[in-house]
């Protein structure tokens, strides 16, 4: 099962906010250190902000349960999976046993499309099938 989410689209006003931001880090990165700086401020902004810019894809498959952002992947494989954690907007796939102040950064976020019911039918499918018997409704965000 694979589906993507553009952040940004939905959200016009904050995309020109940070537009915004990122240009004046430019200035600022270019007023002190010239080039290098105007370069590196706008690649920092812009890596930070990248789910208002590209579109987040998701899969749920034999491997795991994967977010990807241009470049940056997250993978959660299905036998590390210990915890659900839902939200209005998705659900995170923790590898923590139990809550944590890390868990804003392990495991996997996956933002719905109008497609909760799919996914989470997807995730109890692959975690059963490759040995997990997770608490599907351990945490409500």
């Amino acid at each position: 099962m694979a589906w993507s989410v553009s952040i940004g689209e939905g959200h016009p006003r904050k995309r020109a906010a940070l537009a915004v931001v990122t240009l004046a880090a430019g200035v600022f990165g270019f007023a002190f250190l010239g080039m290098w700086g105007l370069l590196i401020s706008l690649a920092a902004v812009f890596v930070s902000t990248a789910e208002y810019w590209l579109p987040i894809r998701f899969r749920l498959d034999e491997a795991g349960a994967e977010s990807k952002i241009g470049l940056s992947t997250n993978l959660l494989r299905w036998g590390d999976l210990k915890r659900l954690i839902h939200t209005a907007d998705g659900v995170r796939l923790s590898p923590l046993p139990s809550p944590s102040r890390l868990d804003e950064f392990r495991g996997v976020y996956l933002r719905f499309a109008g497609n909760r019911e799919e996914v989470l039918a997807k995730i109890a499918e692959l975690s059963e099938r490759y040995g997990n018997s997770v608490d599907r409704e351990a945490d409500a965000g």
